[in-house]
């Protein structure tokens, strides 16, 4: 495309006169602005190149080669900022065939330039991408690991409030068990006063009776009156040894009360014990532990004295591993036994001298005492 200030081009002929072509560029307020730093004649330049890009493009549109009498206007305001036009007519020259040839290598050189740069702004597009892709991906795996930050956090806050709650159960537990062996106390020593009252109340009218009979009738029945003072002696006998039973029975409450108390105690210290050695205490083996409770103490009262299976087995796990174990280690060894069992048989070979425990883990002692 050939663009001239003249009416005509030296050495080419006009073959066709297309018509009038124009253009116009305008650079922002905020561009003038800054020509300050830029400088005024880059600010000119530059809308220059850009309306002489939209004429050669306009006159293309038309189907001509050229562009002749071209004019320039241009014009500034603070509302419009710089306003360049460019005019001229667009026309069709004739070419040489050397010419023609060269004008399809520019063209063609112009392509693959222009494709170039597509290209350019292809991969720079794309690497813009991934430079976001990747940040929104950064950007992303920190809010996970806030987010596994923040679950953490209220996972070691929800098992503080479990095992908060277990030692408030706990300790309501111990105090109902008080409340139930004072009561019962209260309640022996009312039974025994009222068996001991009752007893010397029967005795007393029974005796007083008798004597009264035997008084009356004392000087014709007087072997009949001893054989009746020898029966209500044994009446008293029998009232005595009932009120015994009864007191026995008053006992054999406050025993168990006071057992059951104990029993309590040893849970709890056991608890506490595994809560606070456990390597890696887990929320499901918290929640079984606080959950089985009451099983581990009616467990304590059923454990058997001989050696059996399970027994075994637990020494086996034991014994293979070479080191102490803690209660959730053995149960992982032999997963088919609950963790109830694991403890009770634990518990019982604790008792028995084959194991010791020692901060919540267990090591054998004596393996010889299975045999």
């Amino acid at each position: 495309m050939y663009i001239a200030t003249t009416d005509n081009i030296a050495n080419k002929e006009i073959n066709e006169v297309i018509g009038l072509v124009m253009s116009t560029e305008i650079s922002s307020l905020r561009v003038m602005l800054a020509s300050e730093e830029a400088g005024k004649e880059y600010l000119y330049d530059e809308c220059l190149r850009k309306a002489k890009k939209k004429l050669e493009n306009n006159a293309a549109k038309l189907g001509a080669n050229a562009v002749i009498g071209v004019k320039t206007n241009v014009t500034t305001s603070t509302e419009l900022g710089l306003m360049l036009t460019l005019t001229g007519t667009a026309v069709k020259l004739e070419f040489s065939e050397e010419e023609k040839l060269a004008e399809e290598a520019r063209k063609a050189e112009k392509k693959r330039l222009e494709e170039e740069a597509r290209k350019a702004e292809l991969a720079r597009t794309a690497a813009e991408a991934r430079a976001q892709a990747k940040a929104e991906a950064e950007a992303k795996i920190a809010e996970e690991i806030k987010a596994a930050a923040q679950a953490k956090v209220a996972a070691e806050e929800k098992a503080a409030q479990e095992i908060k709650a277990a030692q408030e159960a706990m300790a309501l537990a111990q105090a109902k068990a008080a409340e139930e062996i004072k009561q019962a106390e209260a309640t022996r020593a009312e039974a025994q006063t009222r068996a001991m009252a009752e007893a010397r109340a029967i005795l007393e009218s029974k005796v007083a009776a008798e004597r009264a009979t035997v008084e009356a009738k004392a000087a014709k029945e007087k072997a009949a009156d001893e054989a009746k003072v020898k029966a209500l002696e044994e009446e008293l006998e029998s009232a005595l040894e009932n009120a015994n039973k009864a007191l026995e029975e008053r006992n054999q409450l406050l025993l168990e009360a006071l057992s059951r108390i104990e029993s309590l105690e040893k849970a709890n210290q056991e608890l506490m014990k595994q809560q606070s050695v456990a390597v890696e205490p887990e929320e499901e083996y918290i929640e079984e532990n606080l959950a089985g409770i009451d099983e581990i103490m009616e467990a304590k009262h059923k454990k058997a004295e001989e050696i059996n299976e399970t027994d075994v087995r637990i020494v086996d796990a034991i014994y293979g591993s070479g080191k102490p174990l803690s209660a959730s280690n053995i149960q992982e060894k032999v997963s088919d036994m609950s963790m109830m069992d694991v403890l009770t048989s634990l518990n019982k070979l604790v008792e028995q001298g084959v194991v010791q425990r020692d901060e919540g883990l267990y090591s054998l002692v004596d393996r010889a005492k299975l045999i």
